[in-house]
Order: structure tokens, then C-alpha cells, then sequence
């Protein structure tokens, strides 16, 4: 007869140790997709930092289309940020509408400039400021909702960063 007494305890026992596990399981899936989110969101942000075509020029001109290659250069970088945004809202978590929302205005704002430039290519350097604009305060708001270093677009791109470490032993 003690069996049957042991029984119900040993039936909550392994309930509550399986409902343990499970939770544990839980939160470090929830902790490892946070995680690889700020990771890409971090990349991506950096990676717009990095741009040579997001540096800031002189005062946008108008450009005769058949004369630059300059936009053609653009015009493909764009393409190219547009895709690296895609590949970060692809690691966002489940629920995060706040940073959803950012990279789509990103995504729309490369789709904007890519539509302007199709039908007036000499308006490029006009429409690669406000580009530039709008991924700068969508960076903005990004990184302060992630706790992210901000990096202003284009920024890095022309930078010399100081050598040091391992590198600098090899010079």
C-alpha cells in the first residue's frame, strides 16, 4: 500500500521537473533568437555605416543621365542595402513589430529612391540625400530601441580606423 501513496507524489514530481525543463528550454530559445536579433540588427547597422555610397557629398546636383556612372554605382549599393535589410528582418523574433515596422520604412525608402531614379536619373544625388535622411533616423530610432551604438550611415565609409592589437604587430 505505501506504493500507492508514493504515487501521486512521484506523478507531480516528474510533472513539475518536465515543466522545469520545459520552460528552461523556453527561455533560452527566447534569450539565443534575441540574441541573433541584435546581432543582425547590430550588422546591418554597421553595414550602413560602412557604405561609400550613404557618405555625404557636396550639395546634391542634377546630373545628365547618359554622364554618370556614379549613379549606376548607387543605384546598385542601394539595391544591395535594400537586400541586407531584408536579410535582417528575416532574424527578427516573433513580436517585434517596433523594429518590423523600422526596416520596412527602410525597405520602402530604398524602393522609393530606386523608383524616383528610374524616371529621373539625373535627380540621384537629390534623392540619395533623402534616402540618406530617412536611413539615418531609422537607424536612429532602431538603435535606441535596441540599445545599439548609433553609427550614422555612410559615415565609416571613407574612415581610416586606428590599427591596433594583432594587426599592428604585423606592419
Amino acid at each position: 500500500m505505501d506504493i500507492l501513496a508514493d504515487l501521486p507524489s512521484t506523478f507531480i514530481g516528474a510533472f513539475l521537473g518536465t515543466l522545469a525543463a520545459f520552460l528552461s528550454e523556453r527561455l533560452l530559445r527566447v534569450r539565443d533568437a534575441t540574441a541573433v536579433q541584435v546581432a543582425a540588427l547590430n550588422n546591418l547597422v554597421t553595414d550602413l555605416h560602412l557604405r561609400r555610397a550613404l557618405s555625404a557629398n557636396a550639395a546634391p546636383q542634377r546630373i545628365p543621365a547618359g554622364e554618370s556612372d556614379d549613379r549606376r554605382f548607387v543605384t546598385e549599393a542601394v539595391i544591395q542595402i535594400r537586400a541586407g535589410i531584408r536579410e535582417a528582418r528575416l532574424c527578427l523574433r516573433p513580436g517585434s513589430s517596433a523594429e518590423f515596422q523600422i526596416l520596412v520604412s527602410m525597405s520602402s525608402a530604398c524602393n522609393r529612391y530606386l523608383e524616383n531614379v528610374q524616371y529621373e536619373p539625373e535627380d540621384y544625388q537629390y534623392e540619395l540625400e533623402l534616402l540618406r535622411g530617412t536611413l539615418s533616423d531609422a537607424v536612429g530610432t532602431l538603435c535606441e530601441t535596441k540599445g545599439i551604438r548609433v553609427r550614422e550611415p555612410g559615415a565609416g565609409a571613407l574612415e581610416t580606423p586606428p590599427v591596433t592589437g594583432h594587426m599592428a604587430s604585423n606592419n
